[in-house]
C-alpha cells in the first residue's frame, strides 16, 4: 500500500556493501531518513545471528524503509476512503485524527463523493443527507477530519 518507489530495487544487493543500501536511501528518501535506515542495519539487536534469520531481517528492514516512505496523495487518499465493514450494516461516517497541524505542514482539502443515495461514500459509511461533505488530511494520515460546509 505504501510503495511510491520501487522498494525492492533497495534490497537487491547481492554482495555490495551496505553503503550502497544507505547511497540508495540517501538519494530517494533524504539524507536524515537514510541516517535512520542506516542505524537500524548497524544496531546489534537487529542483527541476524543465524542465516535463517536474514529473511526475517530482510523483511524488518523492508517495513522500516516503507515507514519512512510518504504516501502519495492518492495513496493518503485511499488510505482514508478504504472500504468499511458492512457486515452488520454501514458504520456512521469515519472517525475524525489528529488535531490540526502546524503552520508549516501541508494540508490538503477534498471533497467526499456521495454516489449512493447521497447518503454513502464509495467505502460504505454512511454519512446522512446533507450539506456536501469534505474532508482535510496530511500525507503522513497524522490529521484526517470530516466536516460538511
Amino acid at each position: 500500500m505504501r510503495f511510491p518507489y520501487d522498494l525492492d530495487e533497495f534490497f537487491q544487493i547481492g554482495d555490495q556493501s551496505i553503503i550502497f543500501l544507505y547511497e540508495k536511501c540517501k538519494e530517494k528518501l533524504g539524507e536524515e531518513k537514510a541516517e535512520e535506515i542506516r542505524l537500524f542495519v548497524v544496531s546489534p539487536k537487529n542483527q541476524p545471528e543465524h542465516n535463517c534469520d536474514i529473511y526475517r531481517f530482510y523483511n524488518k528492514l523492508k517495513s522500516k524503509v516503507q515507514d519512512l516512505i510518504p504516501l502519495t496523495y492518492w495513496q493518503a487518499w485511499k488510505a482514508i476512503m478504504h472500504d468499511v465493514n458492512t457486515k452488520y450494516g454501514a458504520p456512521m461516517g469515519r472517525p475524525n485524527v489528529g488535531g490540526a497541524p502546524d503552520g508549516y505542514t501541508k494540508v490538503y482539502q477534498r471533497r467526499v463523493s456521495l454516489p449512493y443515495d447521497g447518503a454513502y461514500d464509495r467505502g460504505g459509511a454512511y454519512w446522512g443527507i446533507g450539506r456536501p461533505l469534505y474532508v482535510r488530511f496530511t500525507l503522513d494520515l497524522s490529521y484526517v477530519e470530516f466536516f460538511r460546509a
